[in-house]
């Protein structure tokens, strides 16, 4: 049986978007030091309350272990990090299912991607 993965939906305010993809990606490195991915990367999914421009929040969707959520909060708090982290469920090894978790979770909190 397999590591046991979740959904985690980790959101910045558009005002605090440069600093939360900086600390996000120093985080990504802890888990994958040789990643290629840039900050710019970090928080890829702009969101308003009516899924139109301009985006007041920024999200990332993502799929992890347990142990990388409890990494994940002790670095949010430990460097101050702008952003809100919710696991949001328990998911099967699939990017269908994070993206139903992310769309779930969003409609519980007034937001909508912008398209």
């Amino acid at each position: 049986m397999g590591k046991e993965l979740f959904t985690f939906c980790i959101v910045a305010a558009a005002a605090d978007l440069e600093c939360a993809r900086m600390l996000s990606l120093e985080w990504v490195k802890r888990w994958h030091p040789k990643t290629k991915q840039t900050a710019e990367e970090m928080l890829p999914m702009p969101l308003s309350s009516m899924g139109q421009a301009p985006a007041t929040h920024y999200l990332c969707a993502m799929c992890g272990t347990r142990a990388e959520w409890d990494d994940m909060q002790a670095f949010i708090a430990s460097k101050s990090v702008p952003v809100v982290a919710t696991l949001v469920a328990p998911q099967e090894n699939s990017g269908r299912f994070t993206r139903e978790n992310r769309d779930q979770w969003l409609s519980t909190r007034g937001l909508k991607v912008i398209a």
